[in-house]
C-alpha cells in the first residue's frame, strides 16, 4: 500500500463530516460535500538502505477540505489535524514514524455562481 492509501484510510476512519468522502487527488464531479482530496507534492527515500530498498521514507502530503462555507469546511480539517499531526501507527502494512503538520492556509474558489471554501493542509511523512 502507498502512504496516500494508508492516510486516506486512516482519515477515513477519523470522525469528520466528510465521513468517507477522501479522495486520492481528485474530487469525484459534484460531490456531497464536505469532501477531502489527498494528493503528494514531494517526497523521497532517505539515503540510507537495506540493499536496494530505503529503510525510511518521506513524503509531502496535500490535503485539501473543500466545502461551501468555513462553518463546513473548519471542523474536518480541525479533526483531520487532531488525527494527523503527531500520528504514529500501521496501516495496511504502511508503519508511520511520524506525521507533523507543516502548512495550513484557507482560500475561496468560485465556480460559476458558486463559491468554495477550502482549507489547505501540508504535512510531513516518515513512514516504511
Amino acid at each position: 500500500m502507498s502512504i496516500e492509501n494508508a492516510v486516506i484510510a486512516r482519515v477515513k476512519a477519523l470522525a469528520t463530516g466528510a465521513g468517507q468522502r477522501v479522495y486520492r487527488e481528485v474530487i469525484v464531479q459534484e460531490p456531497q460535500l464536505p469532501a477531502v482530496a489527498i494528493s503528494r507534492t514531494a517526497g523521497a527515500g532517505f539515503a540510507r538502505v537495506l540493499g536496494n530498498v530505503p529503510m525510511l521514507q518521506r513524503a509531502t502530503l496535500r490535503i485539501e477540505t473543500v466545502g461551501e462555507t468555513m462553518a463546513q469546511v473548519a471542523p474536518v480539517a480541525a479533526a483531520i489535524v487532531t488525527g494527523l499531526d503527531g500520528w504514529s501507527g500501521s496501516v495496511s502494512g504502511v508503519t508511520v514514524l511520524r506525521a507533523t503538520l507543516v502548512q495550513q492556509q484557507e482560500q475561496a474558489e468560485a465556480q460559476g455562481d458558486r463559491t468554495l471554501r477550502i482549507v489547505q493542509q501540508d504535512f510531513d511523512f516518515v513512514f516504511r
